[in-house]
This record gives structure tokens, C-alpha cells and sequence, in this order.
């Protein structure tokens, strides 16, 4: 007969717990870092694409109401 596997003594623990706090600290640090790194990459490749030139607008002339409209006041004050 054969004996029972034996239990494994170092578990891996997915879950964040302070009693690490240096490698805690690591991971905050390459985190930013890859963060910031992706960041620049995004900008710099928009920029070389061309996609954030900034596009002419037309101005059109508009009317715009100073009162509110009769029919509009008939069903009271607006909620929001």
C-alpha cells in the first residue's frame, strides 16, 4: 500500500497581506514604473501617428432663447 503524499509546507498565498511590506513596496515601485512606461509609449506613438492634431472647428451662429418657453413653463420647474 502505498503512503499518503505529504502536505506541502510552503503555500502559495494570492492574497495581499502586510506582513511583506518591503516586497509590498516593490510591487507599488515596478508597478508606477510600468505605468509611466506605457504612458510615454501611448503618447509617443499618437503623437507620431498624427492623431492629436488638433482639427478646425466651424463657428456657426446660434440663437439662443433668454426666457424659457411658454409651453415648456406650462408643466412646472425642470428637475434634475
Amino acid at each position: 500500500m502505498t503512503q499518503p503524499a505529504k502536505e506541502r509546507t510552503h503555500a502559495v498565498e494570492l492574497e495581499y497581506s502586510s506582513q511583506n511590506s518591503r516586497r509590498s513596496k516593490i510591487y507599488i515601485g515596478v508597478g508606477i514604473v510600468v505605468a509611466l512606461l506605457v504612458a510615454a509609449t501611448v503618447y509617443v506613438a499618437l503623437q507620431a501617428s498624427g492623431l492629436t492634431d488638433a482639427a478646425q472647428v466651424e463657428m456657426r451662429t446660434v440663437v439662443v432663447a433668454v426666457m424659457g418657453s411658454p409651453r415648456v413653463e406650462a408643466f412646472g420647474p425642470i428637475r434634475r
